[in-house]
C-alpha cells in the first residue's frame, strides 16, 4: 500500500494583485536567501528570468564593486535608511529581493511505516521588489506550501519535501509576475 500527499500552494493575503512595471528603470537584484541546498538553483533561475525581463539594465548586488554597502543583506537589514544608501550608492531605481524558509520539515520525500503523530512539511518564499527613490516596497509575493501526513498512516507516504515546496513556490511567483508583467 502507498498514499501520494499531494501540497496545498497558497498565495499570502497581501501580496500584490498587479503584475511589475518593466519597461523603466535601472534594477538591482540582490542573492535569493533560501535553505543551501537549493539556493543556487533557486539564484540560476533568478538570473535567469529577470535578465530576460531587463537585459543590461539589471545589476547584481553581489558582484558589486566599490560600493560602501554590506557584503549581504537579510530581509531584517531593509531599513529605509539602508534602501536610501544602496541608492546612493548605485544609483539604481529598483532593488529586487528574494528569501525563503523552511517551517516544518518533518516528512522526507518517503516515509516507510507507521506514522506516529502529526507529521507536516511546510515552507515559504518571498519576492519584493522596493523603489529605491521612495524607499518603499511597490511589489510583494509570497507562496505557502504545505502538505501533511495523517497520523494514522500505516503505509508508505509520499509527500514533497519543505525544500521541494520553496523550489515550486518561486515557479509560481515568476509564473505569476510572467503573466501580469509589462515589458518593453
Amino acid at each position: 500500500m502507498s498514499s501520494c500527499y499531494g501540497v496545498r500552494y497558497r498565495y499570502d493575503a497581501d501580496s500584490t494583485r498587479y503584475g511589475l512595471d518593466f519597461t523603466q528603470g535601472s534594477w538591482l537584484m540582490n542573492r535569493v536567501t533560501a535553505p543551501s541546498a537549493i539556493e543556487a538553483a533557486l539564484n540560476k533561475l533568478a538570473v535567469e528570468k529577470f535578465s530576460n525581463y531587463l537585459g543590461d539594465r539589471l545589476s547584481y548586488y553581489w558582484q558589486l564593486n566599490g560600493v560602501f554597502l554590506p557584503a549581504t543583506i537579510s530581509k531584517t537589514d531593509l531599513s529605509p535608511e539602508l534602501l536610501l544608501k544602496i541608492r546612493n550608492e548605485t544609483q539604481k531605481e529598483f532593488f529586487i529581493n528574494c528569501f525563503g524558509n523552511v517551517m516544518r520539515d518533518n516528512i522526507g520525500g518517503l516515509q516507510l511505516g507507521d506514522i506516529d503523530g502529526y507529521q507536516a512539511n511546510e515552507s515559504w518564499i518571498v519576492l519584493e521588489v522596493y523603489d529605491l527613490r521612495t524607499q518603499q516596497r511597490i511589489y510583494y509575493q509570497k507562496v505557502i506550501g504545505d502538505v501533511t501526513v495523517e497520523d494514522d498512516n500505516r503505509d508508505v507516504a509520499f509527500a514533497k519535501t519543505a525544500n521541494g515546496m520553496i523550489k515550486k513556490g518561486f515557479k509560481k511567483i515568476l509564473k505569476k509576475i510572467e503573466k501580469t508583467k509589462v515589458t518593453p
